[in-house]
């Protein structure tokens, strides 16, 4: 049975709320595709809290700090000491399917060549402490040399009943980021096909259920705090800088009129632009500490953000 979770309360009990400010959130999908000839970590035999230490091919920037070695265990990763700056995947007391012989290989892959290369993790037909033997998740974490982007891709998975997801999460899959060192949590809620943020460790219990085959959450760093609902070129519109102060910037590729809203908490419209340029400024100098919504819409495609102030 996993300690992790004891741990991770233990290190957050000084946390009170923090934001979520740091990270772009996007939800596409893609197929999923195995990784062809990895590097296997695992061995014959079964793991079950099992951990495997070793060097990362670059220096990788996972919120202010650049890390070079990291620790992969059972749906989760983390860079320092047990339970800091961790990344939680399907983070949900995951064990080998095997009884005798390992059925869950854990491997990874580098792919691509400097400065663009990708470090990607692989966990396959991972079983449920708590779970049956039907129960089973696949699931990949692909780390950019390039800027810090994080990828969470998920495969076709089977959770016949929510007590199979176990522990301390008992909605769903488990899929956060956290920075001790910044006391910064990000975990994702709600529908997992449309997630929220949940920035306080001790509210959070997961997903409502797991990311079904071809989600995936690619979280971009360094830019305003949203989650885009949006499966289609979201991850081109930018909005800094972080959090807004006082004014809003906004990078809106393509071609075409673009339509832009900004919505209070209340869902009064606060401002309102529409601009065929690529490229856009909004004061926000006036506006009060909290979340806002923005609206992009541009040829018929209506893109919506979260931001924090």
């Amino acid at each position: 049975m996993k300690k992790q979770y004891y741990v991770i309360l233990a290190l957050l009990a000084f946390a009170t709320t923090v934001q979520a400010q740091s990270y772009q959130l996007t939800v596409r999908t893609a197929t999923y595709t195995e990784l062809e000839s990895p590097t296997l970590l695992s061995d014959d035999d079964p793991w079950d809290d099992d951990v495997w230490n070793i060097s990362m091919p670059f220096d990788f920037q996972f919120f202010e700090e650049s890390l070079d070695q990291i620790v992969i265990g059972d749906g989760y990763v983390y860079f320092t000491a047990l339970g800091s700056d961790l990344i939680g995947i399907f983070s949900n007391d995951l064990r080998d399917a095997g009884i005798t012989k390992s059925r869950s290989p854990v491997a990874y892959q580098v792919a691509g060549s400097s400065p663009d290369r990708i470090f990607k993790i692989q966990w396959k037909n991972a079983h449920f402490f708590e779970g049956d033997n039907r129960d089973s998740a696949n699931f990949q974490l692909w780390l950019y040399e390039q800027h810090g982007k994080i990828e969470m891709h998920y495969g076709p998975s089977h959770v016949g009943r929510d007590s199979a997801y176990g522990g301390y999460f008992t909605s769903g899959a488990a899929v956060y980021m956290m920075d001790v060192s910044g006391s910064v949590f990000i975990g994702l809620t709600a529908d997992p096909s449309e997630p929220d943020f949940e920035d306080n460790f001790q509210n959070y219990s997961g997903l409502n259920g797991h990311p079904e085959n071809g989600i995936v959450y690619e979280f971009n760093y360094g830019w305003a705090a949203v989650v885009a609902h949006d499966l289609e070129l979201v991850s081109n519109i930018r909005a800094y800088p972080v959090p807004m102060q006082e004014s809003l910037n906004l990078e809106l590729p393509g071609a075409g009129l673009k339509q832009v809203q900004i919505l209070d908490a209340a869902g009064r419209i606060v401002a309102e632009k529409s601009t065929y340029d690529n490229n856009l400024e909004i004061s926000v100098l006036n506006y009060k500490t909290g979340v806002y919504i923005l609206n992009v819409t541009q040829s018929g495609q209506k893109h919506q953000f979260k931001l924090v102030k």
